[in-house]
């Protein structure tokens, strides 16, 4: 019970818990959806099924603080509609859209969003071909060059700019799978957990511990998987990392919002603290959207 205690007093920067407001009515996203249709994909597709969906806001230029996103998707989803407010037909089914790409608008950052087609539509949670040594890079490669001439900025830029690993429920899985790869996980500067902590706690801190410039948030319900491996995180970060670590390394937030919700009303304020390498946005629960 100490951990959960230092949890909720020290990790809470303004001394209340996170509590996401109520979904307000948002405008549609502004920019531009891209499916791709990439020979690296992870899971077997259809012919001519988007095997990533690639979102560019408004604005986005490639410049020094242009920054990655990658959304690790849950169970039963498509990535084509994680991005875009309107519904679409994908894998036979008509599905709501998440409406994060709005959400990047939201952020004002210069943000190029990937989310690339874990299980469609399926309860699997598995990594696919991600759990393959080299598999992320040769993914992210291919997905660079299939943006081309759409993509703003030098090709090197891009190459070289800072990954936020984004996973939401059981695609905790695939994020993990991803920073067991060496190479992939010298690349990553922030792992976001939301709901998804449900194992790897111990991987998440050895990570950290490699790199004083990492940074992990995990934010979560009140199940109790999840609930017992995030009071778990917390233990080990201090022990391994020092006391100092937990809210400057490492951000632990119970919510209250609901497990779906959740991953849609923290992305903005999760991609602003990214780019401006800070846990603010998100430990200021009462401003998040």
């Amino acid at each position: 019970m100490a951990a959960v205690r230092v949890h909720f007093s020290t990790l809470l920067l303004t001394g209340a818990m996170l509590v996401f407001g109520a979904q307000r009515a948002r405008a549609a996203e502004r920019g531009t959806t891209v499916p791709l249709m990439l020979q690296h994909t992870s899971h077997p597709l259809a012919r001519g099924a988007t095997t990533t969906a690639a979102y560019l806001p408004p604005g986005l230029t490639g410049s020094a603080h242009a920054q990655i996103v990658v959304l690790l998707h849950g169970w039963s989803c498509c990535a084509a509609t994680m991005v875009t407010s309107a519904r679409g037909r994908c894998g036979g089914v008509v599905r709501d859209g998440w409406g994060l790409g709005a959400r990047v608008d939201e952020s004002g950052t210069d943000t190029l969003f990937l989310v690339p087609q874990l299980a469609l539509g399926a309860r699997d949670g598995s990594a696919g071909q991600f759990a393959q040594a080299g598999f992320f890079a040769a993914w992210l490669s291919e997905a660079l060059d299939a943006l081309g001439a759409q993509l703003p900025g030098e090709r090197a830029r891009w190459a070289s700019a800072p990954i936020a690993l984004v996973a939401h429920s059981a695609g905790y899985e695939t994020a993990l799978a991803i920073l067991r790869d060496p190479h992939a996980a010298a690349r990553v500067r922030r792992v976001v957990m939301l709901d998804a902590l449900y194992a790897g706690a111990a991987q998440l801190v050895s990570w950290l511990a490699a790199d004083s410039t990492r940074r992990a948030v995990s934010v979560h319900t009140r199940g109790v998987a999840t609930t017992r491996e995030n009071a778990r995180l917390v233990a080990l970060a201090q022990r391994t990392l020092g006391p100092a670590a937990i809210g400057t390394r490492v951000l632990v937030i119970p919510t209250r919002a609901g497990h779906a919700a959740l991953l849609s009303r923290s992305f903005a304020p999760l991609l602003s603290d990214f780019a401006a390498n800070s846990f603010i946005a998100m430990a200021q629960g009462s401003r998040a959207p």
